[in-house]
């Protein structure tokens, strides 16, 4: 995977070559009472999943970590042992650096493991209690759902009608989370008028503030491969993520868990293309949660 920082297309690493950081490449060394400077890169998904490693370097080696931001996110973090700095600051003295995607490789090749998810996820309580209030005249088991993001491309991306089925199932209250949605795609999912959809969603305020909050008062996420569903499963709510054929490399290749959350369980297409099978099985187990 570290190919990546070889690539002619990847901006992140572009941008990255031409600050000239001096300091030496973390690899492992000890860092005992330093500072380490690491790189956000690529999506906000790989942002939330990896972050965990922030903490762990923090802890393992009483060191200062500094993670420089490439996403209007620094108000997901609220801990004193983790400074956050944007592009537009100025690179502060550090003794090593690396990039964020970076840390998993190097954690596994010393300990052999997948550290568990740090839920650090800053969560606002008056917008939680704000979404509970909301929530609470839907009766039954309340479902987000989500068939891509605006930064989801190709196989990874879901048709919306894929959903109708499981709509179909009564006692349950579906709530689209997404930004792009187009309010006419509810005639194809709406089929006993239990599915919502709050166009104000993340409008108001910082990013993400809004979702995080109706997700802390769901009962499941059921997901396309996106951001939403590492934010979910952080948060430690039960997420089912629907993968294509082939899937990303985190999730490997042929598991209905994830070694990165526990509270995943993993959808796979079985041919390329089908959805339809996919969302059959969930089906069945959405009628077992019943």
């Amino acid at each position: 995977y570290e190919w990546r920082k070889k690539s002619r297309t990847f901006s992140d690493y572009l941008n990255y070559s031409k600050l000239q950081i001096e300091s030496p490449i973390w690899k492992n060394q000890n860092l005992e009472k330093k500072t380490i400077l690491v790189f956000s890169e690529q999506g906000i998904g790989d942002l939330i999943q990896f972050s965990r490693y922030l903490f762990y370097l923090a802890d393992k080696y009483n060191c200062k970590v500094v993670l420089r931001l490439k996403q209007n996110l620094a108000h997901f973090f609220d801990d004193s042992r983790i400074k956050i700095i944007s592009e537009n600051d100025k690179i502060p003295k550090h003794d090593y650096h690396n990039h964020l995607a970076s840390l998993p490789g190097l954690f596994y090749e010393k300990n052999k493991n997948f550290p568990k998810t740090i839920n650090f996820i800053k969560e606002k309580n008056e917008i939680t209690e704000k979404w509970k209030k909301i929530l609470k005249k839907y009766n039954g088991l309340k479902i987000g759902i989500n068939s891509h993001s605006t930064a989801t491309v190709g196989e990874r991306i879901i048709p919306i009608e894929n959903f109708s089925n499981l709509t179909k199932i009564k006692k349950m209250n579906f709530f689209v989370i997404q930004k792009d949605f187009n309010k006419n795609n509810m005639k194809l999912i709406n089929q006993n008028s239990n599915v919502n959809y709050f166009e104000d969603l993340d409008k108001s305020g910082k990013p993400f503030e809004d979702t995080i909050g109706i997700i802390k008062n769901l009962d499941l996420l059921i997901t396309a491969d996106t951001s939403l569903g590492h934010l979910s499963a952080t948060l430690g709510k039960p997420t089912w993520i629907a993968l294509p054929f082939v899937s990303d490399w985190r999730w490997f290749q042929d598991k209905n868990k994830s070694v990165w959350y526990d509270t995943v369980k993993l959808f796979r297409q079985k041919k390329i293309g089908n959805w339809t099978q996919v969302f059959e099985m969930i089906y069945k187990d959405l009628e077992k949660k019943l």
